[in-house]
């Protein structure tokens, strides 16, 4: 995990409670809060790529926009799976991304190009992990 994604994981677990919200509503106040917190933090990134919006929604969802300076546009469909599947191991297996698996929540790292043009969507949810 680099650190930025330390950051918004660490973000996430700011607005945990020590039990699981049941409730759907709950879940997005949290996750409403999440993307409050963050979006005061952006852009967030490294030289290849910048967080630059959070959103919260619909549902049991939260998204980040990611502008990619490593010509995105030509990525191979091998090259986009593989960002797909480093994005399911970090949803899967890091364990300050638990408040997610735990509440039920997707999390998807939607990719666009420096000129907003969008390549690729790494969508994860707790069905995905093995």
């Amino acid at each position: 995990m680099n650190q930025n994604e330390a950051l918004l994981a660490m973000a996430a677990l700011a607005f945990s409670t020590n039990e699981v919200a049941v409730s759907d509503a709950e879940v997005q106040r949290q996750l409403e809060g999440i993307a409050r917190e963050l979006s005061l933090r952006l852009p967030l990134g490294n030289a290849s790529a910048l967080i630059v919006s959070v959103t919260a929604g619909p549902g049991r969802r939260l998204t980040y926009g990611v502008a990619s300076h490593l010509l995105a546009k030509e990525w191979t469909e091998e090259q986009k799976a593989h960002h797909r599947e480093v994005k399911r191991n970090l949803y899967c297996f890091d364990r300050d991304m638990k408040f997610f698996r735990e509440r039920g929540v997707t999390v998807v790292f939607s990719v666009a190009d420096e000129d907003g043009i969008w390549i690729d969507d790494a969508a994860t949810g707790p069905s995905d992990c093995r």
